[in-house]
């Protein structure tokens, strides 16, 4: 142990300066190559080195990780130019190093040690589970094991070409870093050989140069699923040229075992992996590499961090083929298997289909029955992805989830949700979630089945996103649903999370809100969390599904609540009105709108707040949104307040809103439509021709409520024109 952590200690303060390890044309990489390769033999417990010769070599290593640290920080805090003026000193100083370190390799028989690993199978196991170890000990020399297998692929090729002409000269001597940086890239290889009972032949019996990696083929019924390599190591064996096809199929179907959580998926992108699995998605030739990669790449679309590639993610789901009625069915089978590895990889490959947008063709196999059988009795790991899979498979079919809940999948999630480990948990809730986004009756098994206080629980315990998710379906036009989560006293845990949530985490709790507050008695509780502005912050500051989520919740909450005043809305709705950019214009008028429409007396402070300037103003300048959004709350303001209409005339809107009957979208003609109406009354004016023109053609159309308007407006105009006879 002291070996380990002494040894961990001196490496760790040079891993921090990798940036510096990469520059002089390798030489720092291979220096510390052959650092790892002593630190290896020095971890391994059956590794030669005499007990008594223990304490000393330790003692060595560290003085020299010290020296080799020292000499990075002295060069990496040098300027450019003077590290020019400095070359022939630095050189100087870090061949000393160099020197330390062969000396050190000599005393350890470094030669006979590496001899050792590559003739017993044993001693390279250990070397590998001393590697693993150092991955879990500390997450700052991962990037280790990336470096060595990169120099793995530079030197394989001529390592193969020594073997087979039975040279060993290039291997005998103590200070040749390329071989045993080799040697040491083949243990790490040699731990996926052995968890899949792969050939253990040697460099020597490679029959050909083509064949790199035909030593590490790996057996069609075999997986990788338990081994525990990291996450750059498998985007460097997905991005290398040599590494097989078969591998390449193995290494993305760990990845997705892998990375069921969205801290170890951000490893993926932080390490380039969405520009090599699109590449993988475009460029294989096997069906499952390409559909295995596609999935990992969903995990993407949405997220904060990556640049939209939603468009291109659909163009690759669609780029791949339908897959075979044997390839489907094969999975029923092989979901039935006594062999549960086999099972798991079944269970991948479903999820993944699913992805790829063929949840009906396995549902015309029969998948339903083994998957929610895997739910329900499976083991860890079963249940974790049959509920995954069971939750992609529901898609956007209510027929798909109506044959799911007959079928009985219900209960097994809730019992997972209960008991499950955390990642059980949250499957089993997004599983939930996107159950009852299909009908009030599926809503209302789900609350029937007691989900309510168990994802309400997971909610104040984690702010897990997909809790929140369940919440805001649960709570959609259900009102016993409602009454349920507001009980268990889920509404502060919402509200919070539109303060310090995420992206999805603030757009669900928004939507939940607003679905709760179709309740009367639910809205004051909902303000007093302070939620209205947090509310208007999301709507000046959110995405666009933010924003619509908050106006949707606004409109809920203000609308018929006479507690919440008029004041401590309309003012900064006003200024989002006058000030905002893009979208939070248009929702706010919205909104001012849906305001006017409620209440008299509101229509009254929403004019004297100075709402009127800035909806003319956007009435003449907005976008096609905008305008429509600003004729509909001038339309509002209007209806039945003398103030408003004379104060709508006098700010120059009679103008605009005519251009928007004769030439605007049909949106805009309807709300158009109704505000000269209100106003005609007042204006008192003949209007020409042309405008009289779209509003009869207007009229005959026959759209919705607004025909009255037009008829009123028109009847009103007839009075006091010889050629029109009034319609009332």
């Amino acid at each position: 142990m002291d070996t380990v952590l002494t040894g961990f200690k001196a490496l760790t303060k040079i891993a921090h300066l990798w940036k510096t390890i990469r520059r002089q044309r390798g030489v720092n990489q291979k220096t510390y190559l052959q650092m790892m390769t002593i630190y290896c033999i020095l971890s391994n417990k059956d590794n030669p080195t005499p007990d008594n010769e223990c304490s000393k070599v330790i003692r060595q290593f560290e003085t020299a990780a010290n020296h080799f640290a020292d000499y990075l920080i002295k060069y990496n805090s040098m300027h450019r130019v003077v590290r020019l003026f400095k070359f022939n000193d630095m050189e100087e100083e870090r061949l000393q190093i160099v020197a330390e370190i062969d000396d050190l390799s000599k005393t350890m028989d470094v030669v006979t040690a590496m001899k050792v690993m590559k003739i017993e199978t044993s001693t390279i196991e250990n070397a590998a589970n001393t590697l693993a170890k150092l991955e879990n000990m500390h997450e700052d020399i991962r990037f280790i094991h990336a470096r060595v297998q990169a120099e793995f692929m530079k030197t394989r090729r001529v390592d193969g070409k020594d073997a087979r002409n039975g040279s060993q000269q290039a291997t005998s001597e103590p200070g040749n870093v390329d071989y045993k940086a080799s040697e040491h890239s083949k243990s790490v290889l040699s731990s996926v050989d052995h968890q899949n009972n792969l050939s253990d032949e040697k460099m020597d019996d490679i029959p050909e140069e083509e064949s790199e990696f035909d030593q590490h083929t790996i057996p069609q019924q075999q997986t990788i699923l338990t081994e525990n390599l990291p996450i750059p190591l498998l985007i460097a064996l997905l991005e290398s040229a040599q590494t097989t096809a078969h591998i390449k199929e193995q290494t993305l179907l760990l990845l997705i075992v892998k990375c069921v959580t969205t801290n170890i998926r951000a490893e993926v992108y932080n390490n380039n992996g969405v520009a090599v699995l699109m590449h993988l998605v475009h460029t294989s030739e096997d069906f499952f590499t390409r559909l295995y990669a596609l999935h990992c790449l969903s995990w993407f679309i949405h997220d904060d961090n990556v640049k939209d590639i939603e468009c291109e993610y659909i163009a690759l789901r669609d780029d791949i083929r339908v897959p075979s009625h044997a390839e489907v069915t094969s999975l029923v089978g092989e979901l039935r298997h006594e062999d549960n590895k086999k099972k798991e990889v079944a269970l991948v490959r479903c999820l993944c289909l699913s992805t790829r947008g063929n949840a009906s063709t396995l549902f015309n196999v029969g998948i339903t029955e083994p998957l929610i059988g895997l739910l329900a009795k499976g083991t860890a790991n079963h249940k974790l992805w049959a509920a995954e899979t069971l939750g992609a498979l529901i898609g956007d079919s209510d027929e798909n989830c109506s044959v799911l809940v007959h079928a009985g999948i219900i209960p097994p999630l809730i019992s997972q949700l209960r008991s499950g480990t955390d990642m059980q948990q949250k499957v089993a809730t997004y599983t939930l979630g996107r159950l009852a986004a299909h009908n009030e009756e599926i809503r209302g098994g789900i609350g029937r089945e007691g989900a309510i206080p168990l994802v309400v629980k997971a909610l104040k315990a984690t702010s897990d996103e997909w809790s929140v998710y369940a919440l805001a379906q649960l709570s959609l036009n259900h009102e016993a649903n409602g009454i349920a989560i507001v009980e268990e006293g889920a509404i502060a845990s919402l509200v919070a999370l539109l303060r310090v949530g995420t992206t999805s985490q603030k757009e669900r709790a928004a939507y939940a809100l607003g679905n709760l507050a179709s309740n009367i008695k639910h809205r004051d509780d909902i303000q007093v969390e302070g939620s209205i502005m947090l509310l208007l912050h999301l709507l000046d500051t959110g995405t666009t599904i933010q924003k619509e989520r908050a106006e949707y919740a606004l409109t809920r909450l203000v609308c018929g609540n006479e507690t919440i005043g008029p004041v401590s809305l309309i003012k900064p709705l006003v200024e989002l009105i006058r000030t905002g950019s893009g979208s939070e214009r248009e929702y706010s008028a919205r909104i001012i709108g849906k305001l006017a429409a409620s209440d008299d007396e509101r229509r009254d402070e929403i004019g004297r707040r100075g709402a009127i300037t800035p909806l003319i103003k956007l009435l003449k300048t907005g976008t096609d949104e905008q305008k429509e959004a600003a004729a509909s709350a001038l339309n509002c303001l209007a209806n039945s307040n003398e103030a408003n209409r004379f104060a709508i005339l006098e700010e120059g809107a009679l103008e605009p809103l005519k251009n928007l009957l004769e030439f605007g979208t049909e949106g805009q003609k309807k709300e158009a439509a109704g505000a000269l109406h209100y106003l005609d009354a007042v204006n008192k004016v003949f209007l020409p021709d042309q405008l009289i023109a779209p509003l009869m053609g207007y009229l005959r159309a026959g759209v919705d409520s607004q025909s009255t308007n037009v008829a009123t407006a028109l009847s009103t105009l007839g009075t006091v024109r010889d050629r029109f006879v009034p319609f009332f």
